[in-house]
């Protein structure tokens, strides 16, 4: 897309991070962290479905360019972004409150949007808050776009996606924040004592150790919204719902139905209704669909 200069108010200070090469970026790209550099959404290798990518790349939004690079720049180089601002941004038609939230679009097609965002219903999949009322529908938002994956200079009222139980203005409240606690689990046999991940509120990290490709680690309570990030070592292991006979991994379930989860991934997993978890995995830079449980 061309380089578009959006109506906007920086709240901090541009970051800047190297590009990839052979690469383009176009001002007023929305940008995210690959683990090694920021790219457009278009370079981004979508899942199954919008939503999936939408929890996907709210995770790793880092903001929104301010300067361009050409496909025909061979070499990594810097790419300058705003991690935090309010910008008139395209969206895919709607009405808006003030406290609305906004995620990433596939705008009707099967692959990530540049330059527009589209009203989301959960704050997992959001990466900014709608800041100014629309009664009939429109295809421009005013919105405080927010990086969690850049929190540095995050104005209050991002916090609210961040931190603890907080109200914006009287206008939503969050019972919970997206910056959660850390465990550690260690996969059982069974997937009970150690191998169940407690309930803990929208947010939580979890360090997996695993002595047997065959042990079982256990998700919390499905809770829509919530998010489990696991991380494992050199040994893999099973992932299974606590109700695997009711409660699906992406679309799988059954009596003791798991998913098989590689060596060194860290895996994504989001509860998107109460009896189902969407999950995907990433191994080294290849990031792809966790199986269904079987």
């Amino acid at each position: 897309m061309a380089n578009q200069h959006y109506r906007q108010w920086d709240d901090a200070a541009p970051l800047e991070v190297n590009g990839a090469a052979s690469v383009a970026v176009s001002i007023g790209d929305l940008l995210y962290h690959d683990g090694t550099y920021v790219k457009p959404l278009t370079s981004y290798s979508t899942l199954a479905s919008e939503a999936l990518d939408q929890a996907a790349i709210a995770l790793v939004f880092v903001g929104v360019s301010k300067t361009a690079r050409l496909a025909a720049d061979a070499v990594a180089g810097p790419v300058r972004f705003q991690p935090h601002s309010v910008i008139d941004m395209p969206c895919v038609s709607a009405t808006f409150e003030p406290g609305d939230l906004v995620g990433v679009t596939w705008d009707g097609g099967s692959a990530m949007v540049n330059q527009k965002v589209k009203k989301v219903s959960t704050i997992d999949l959001a990466i900014g808050v709608v800041v100014k009322r629309y009664a009939s529908a429109t295809t421009t938002v005013r919105a405080r776009l927010l990086s969690r994956f850049f929190p540095v200079g995050l104005p209050a009222l991002g916090s609210a996606l961040l931190a603890g139980a907080q109200t914006l203005a009287g206008i939503k409240t969050f019972s919970s924040g997206l910056i959660g606690p850390t465990a550690a689990r260690t996969a059982t046999a069974d997937g009970l004592t150690t191998g169940t991940i407690a309930d803990a509120g929208a947010l939580q990290f979890i360090t997996v150790t695993s002595a047997d490709a065959n042990h079982i680690v256990v998700l919390p309570t499905p809770t829509p919204g919530t998010i489990v990030i696991l991380r494992n070592g050199a040994t893999g292991y099973e992932l299974r719902s606590s109700a695997p006979a009711t409660v699906a991994i992406n679309g799988g379930a059954g009596a003791n139905a798991e998913s098989a989860i590689a060596a060194s991934t860290m895996v994504i997993a989001v509860c998107t209704t109460a009896t189902t978890w969407q999950a995907i995995g990433l191994v080294a830079t290849t990031l792809a669909a966790v199986e269904a449980a079987a």
